[in-house]
C-alpha cells in the first residue's frame, strides 16, 4: 500500500502512542501535530478510526498491518521477475536441477538459467548441494510468506 511520508508518520506516531492519537482541530496549529486532512485520508482508507468525540484517533488492524508492511518493504530484497519465479518454487521446498546447457529445471520445467541461480546464491537465498542441485537456504525459506504459494 502506497503511503505518503505524512501518512507514515501518523501511523508510526499512533503505533508508538499505544495505538491512539489525541488531537483536536485547535491543536493542529501547534507544531508537531498532524493535519486533519492527513488524519481524514487515513480514516477513509480504513487505517485509522475516529472516535465519536473527534479527539481520539485509533489505529486499526489494517493500519498496523500497513505500517508493518511498509517496514518490511523497506528491508526486503529487490528480486527480478526471474528470481521471484524461482524463489516462489524454492521457498516451498522444491529443489532446482541443472538442465542441458545453462538451463535450470524445477519440477521438470525450465525455470531460469544458471546466471539467475548464481545471483540468488550470492544473495544467500540458495545453496548448492554435493549433487549439483540448488536448495533454498533459511533466508530463502523466509520468503515463503512474502511470495505466496505456487
Amino acid at each position: 500500500m502506497k503511503l505518503s511520508e505524512k501518512q507514515r508518520e501518523v501511523l508510526r506516531d499512533a503505533k508508538t502512542g499505544g495505538g491512539k492519537i489525541f488531537q483536536t482541530a485547535v491543536s493542529t496549529s501547534t507544531k508537531g501535530k498532524h493535519s486533519l486532512t492527513t488524519l481524514a485520508s487515513l480514516v477513509k482508507r480504513g487505517l485509522l478510526e475516529r472516535a465519536p468525540v473527534g479527539v481520539v484517533w485509533t489505529l486499526t488492524v489494517a493500519g498496523r498491518a500497513a505500517i508493518d508492511e511498509d517496514a518490511i518493504g523497506a528491508t526486503s530484497p529487490k528480486l527480478t521477475a526471474a528470481q521471484l519465479r524461482v524463489m516462489r518454487w524454492m521457498s516451498q521446498g522444491w529443489s532446482a536441477e541443472p538442465g542441458a546447457g545453462s538451463t535450470v529445471m524445477i519440477n521438470g520445467s525450465r525455470i531460469c538459467n544458471v546466471d539467475t541461480m548464481q545471483a540468488l546464491y550470492r544473495e544467500g537465498f540458495v545453496t548448492r548441494d554435493r549433487h549439483g542441485s540448488w536448495r533454498a537456504t533459511g533466508a530463502g525459506q523466509a520468503l515463503k510468506d512474502r511470495l505466496g504459494k505456487v
